[in-house]
């Protein structure tokens, strides 16, 4: 793995569908010096953004229920642009990358990723 480290302690909070990927995608995030909350359930996602005020929310395309979109939302509206939302797709989403922008994600990082490109994402 390439030995990135982060500017400072960014709070990064990660909703995703599959538990490795997402217990994967902690480790990376907090091995780069990043402060990383791993999140499985969708209704922790509010709570843990007002308490921790965290920075980043990186949100899988591919929850269940394609709620993905309608979570952008809420979260722009009920943040602000105080949060940077990237959201992490698949070729198999739905929704294309300008759908997700227009909905309030900042950036689509597409899967595969590296570890270089996911930290030039987080700024």
């Amino acid at each position: 793995m390439t030995q990135l480290k982060a500017a400072g302690s960014k709070k990064i909070v990660v909703l995703e569908e599959t538990t490795d990927n997402l217990y994967s995608l902690q480790f990376i995030l907090r091995s780069l010096g990043y402060d990383a909350v791993a999140l499985t359930a969708r209704e922790d996602l509010l709570d843990h953004l007002a308490g921790m005020h965290a920075e980043v929310v990186l949100i899988d395309m591919l929850l269940p229920g394609d709620v993905s979109l309608s979570l952008i939302r809420l979260i722009r509206k009920t943040v602000g642009a105080g949060v940077r939302i990237l959201a992490i797709s698949a070729d198999a989403v739905p929704h294309p990358e300008d759908e997700i922008k227009a909905a309030g994600a900042d950036a689509v990082l597409m899967k595969p990723y590296n570890v270089s490109e996911l930290q030039a994402e987080l700024g």
